[in-house]
Parts: C-alpha cells; sequence; structure tokens
C-alpha cells in the first residue's frame, strides 16, 4: 500500500495496522462485516470523510444497494453530496440495483481510475494524480437480476443454485488488481451469517457471497455489535 486512510478511531487504527495515525491501506480492497447495526456502514463514512478533511482522497464513490449509508455525516461536514448525475461533488452517490448492475459500475469506474494513474505515472506533470475512495454497500445485500426477471416474467421464485455466489465472485475477480492498478482503496460492507441448521451456535463468523471476497481482501474486519 502507498498509505493510510485513518478511520476516526485511534483504537482501530491501531488494531488494523498497529498504529493510531494508520488505518485502511491505500489501493487495497477492505472489508468491513457483522451483523446489522454493528457500526460497519459508519465506521466506512467516518473514513471517508477523514479521507476528504485530511486530503488523503479527492473524490469518495458511494455504490449503495440498500439506500441506508450514513450520508448525513458527510453534510455534518460541511461536504457536498452529489448523486448518479453530479460529478462535481467531492462524494457521489450511485445507487446498484443488482450484482450485475454493480459489477458493470464498478468496473467501469475503476477502468477509468487505471487508465487515469497510468497517464499520471508516465507524464505526472501534465496529468492529474486522481486519488478516488469506492464504497461498497453493501455486497451482501446484492442479488441477482436473473432471479428477480425470472421471479416476474415466469411469475415463479427461481432457487439461487449459487448463481449470485458465482456472479459475486466474478466481479471481485474484475475488481482485484483494477483496485491495485489505480491506486484506488475500495471498502466493501458485507453481511455475517450463521448456520441455521447448526445445533450450536458457531464462534467462527462467516460472511456471504462465496468465497472471492474472502481471497480479494487485503484486510477483514469484524464488527461486533454492542448492545
Amino acid at each position: 500500500p502507498t498509505g493510510y486512510l485513518n478511520t476516526g478511531s485511534y483504537a482501530l487504527n491501531r488494531v488494523l495496522t498497529g498504529d493510531i495515525h494508520m488505518g485502511f491501506p491505500i489501493g487495497r480492497i477492505s472489508t468491513l462485516f457483522g451483523l446489522s447495526q454493528s457500526g460497519k456502514s459508519l465506521i466506512a463514512a467516518h473514513t471517508a470523510v477523514n479521507a476528504l478533511l485530511e486530503d488523503k482522497v479527492d473524490k469518495v464513490f458511494i455504490f449503495d444497494s440498500e439506500g441506508g449509508f450514513p450520508v448525513d455525516i458527510f453534510t455534518a461536514a460541511g461536504i457536498d453530496l452529489g448523486d448518479d448525475n453530479n460529478a462535481d461533488c467531492p462524494v457521489q452517490y450511485i445507487r446498484v440495483h443488482s450484482v450485475e448492475d454493480c459489477a458493470v459500475k464498478m468496473i467501469s469506474t475503476y477502468d477509468t481510475l487505471v487508465k487515469a494513474h497510468e497517464d499520471w505515472e508516465k507524464d505526472p506533470e501534465n496529468n492529474d494524480h486522481v486519488r478516488v475512495l469506492c464504497i461498497l454497500d453493501s455486497y451482501g445485500f446484492l442479488g441477482s437480476d436473473k432471479l428477480v426477471s425470472d421471479a416476474v416474467g415466469k411469475d415463479k421464485m427461481a432457487n439461487d443454485m449459487g448463481i449470485t455466489a458465482k456472479l459475486k465472485n466474478n466481479m471481485m475477480r474484475g475488481l482485484t488488481m483494477r483496485v491495485c492498478e489505480s491506486d484506488c482503496t475500495l471498502l466493501v460492507i458485507n453481511h455475517e451469517y450463521q448456520d441455521p441448521a447448526a445445533m450450536f451456535a458457531s464462534k467462527i463468523h462467516q460472511m456471504g457471497g462465496g468465497k472471492g471476497i474472502e481471497f480479494a481482501s487485503h484486510v477483514i474486519l469484524q464488527c461486533e455489535k454492542v448492545f
């Protein structure tokens, strides 16, 4: 990594890197997973705000599949929030409706970022150093277009049969090298699940969406719910 993004918490920074002033590595994929209301989106939002205020990034892209990202944190910090059609704001909010939609939008975004980074490396005097943080909230909530279209068009709910997990794995394969080559960080928020058929609750917490996210992530942070 070429640097780190401050999470806003000295304790969490130290857990992640051993240094209270460092946090998530720049130019890598980091995943935050846990139960609902365990603070995953909150940590990502504070990291993004700090990255902008500390001049670590110039722009933040939020790919939101749930509609629940805490965008008020940006407005409270005096940061303008844009949408899909407003490219001038430091924070651009992008809605994604399925795995397929998310993959197209994120990979095309990172293709642009890779090209910009390559141009800057070749000729830094005549090209801008594009510094971007991308956030996906959330990986776990993404479903497949095919399952929805089958339900609507054929008037029945088809079994997933691993379709969604395969699509997610393919998306992460497409993103992994693009994130590194662009030097633009990706924070992924994911859900946690336990086997409902298990007789006893397991101490090993699992992420949903296939193994691709585990292999792609440089850092995996489990967020615990505090009652």
